[in-house]
């Protein structure tokens, strides 16, 4: 009984494997550029950063938020696990919602703070962009080092064919370019559909899920136990006591 009352525990500890997904966030240029139909037949280069960002998503499980970005960068959709909502989101994104321009910093900035405090181990922005940033502000560069702070890797990726001026094409692969090393990601330069699938493959093989292994305590009481054998013994001495085995006083 004595034992009993002190409620003693059998405890155990269980290991438990847990896969982890990847945080990422998506920035897609809304800029009147993207327009351009020279991904594919016609296929607009917003047709086809759309659609390989669906299939990118299809076999894998991870949270996802967005971020769309023109002359100015707007949150799209908060870091969620619901693919209906993020294929929504993605899908009603067109060109034209946004003033025109590219803010490549606030896009960077933007999605760096939507996995700020993400609980991933691996967070992870993809900035699809055809255009040089031309906002006043921020420079991209700064955005960059925001982002590296928050453990954020971007990758920067450039798509369809280089049009206008040389000096605009470099300046932005230089920033894109810059932007990657910065935070530890990869530029990319795609100039049609199959490229950029081909990208999201290598994106998907650089940033797979994560088993950690967590611990769980499991703890049985004894207590009950003891009692049901308190019971028994106290039956039994009363049961023999009564019996010609029983101990006279």
């Amino acid at each position: 009984l004595i034992l009993a009352l002190c409620q003693p525990r059998i405890v155990r500890i269980l290991e438990e494997p847990l896969t982890e997904g990847v945080g990422i966030a998506f920035a897609i240029d809304l800029s009147t550029s993207m327009w351009a139909g020279d991904m594919a037949e016609r296929t607009t280069r917003l047709q086809a950063a759309k659609a390989t960002v669906l299939r990118f998503l299809e076999n894998r499980e991870d949270d996802v938020g967005l971020v769309s970005f023109a002359g100015e960068s707007l949150i799209r959709l908060p870091v969620t696990h619901d693919t209906y909502v993020v294929e929504m989101a993605v899908d009603e994104m067109e060109v034209g919602l946004l003033t025109d321009g590219t803010d490549i910093a606030g896009a960077i900035a933007a999605g760096a703070g939507l996995l700020r405090d993400a609980p991933h181990t691996s967070k992870v922005l993809i900035l699809v962009t055809d255009g040089a940033h031309n906002k006043a502000g921020i420079v991209p560069a700064i955005a960059a080092r925001a982002a590296a702070a928050f453990d954020v890797k971007v990758y920067p990726i450039a798509i369809g064919d280089e049009q206008g001026p040389r000096a605009a094409v470099n300046e932005m692969e230089t920033v894109l370019t810059q932007t990657a090393r910065i935070t530890g990601g990869r530029y990319f330069r795609a100039t049609d559909v199959e490229a950029l699938e081909a990208i999201y493959d290598e994106i998907d093989r650089l940033e797979v899920a994560s088993e950690v292994i967590t611990e769980r305590e499991e703890s049985v009481p004894l207590g009950l136990w003891l009692m049901i054998g308190t019971i028994a013994f106290v039956v039994g001495a009363n049961t023999l006591r009564g019996s010609r085995w029983g101990v006279l006083p």
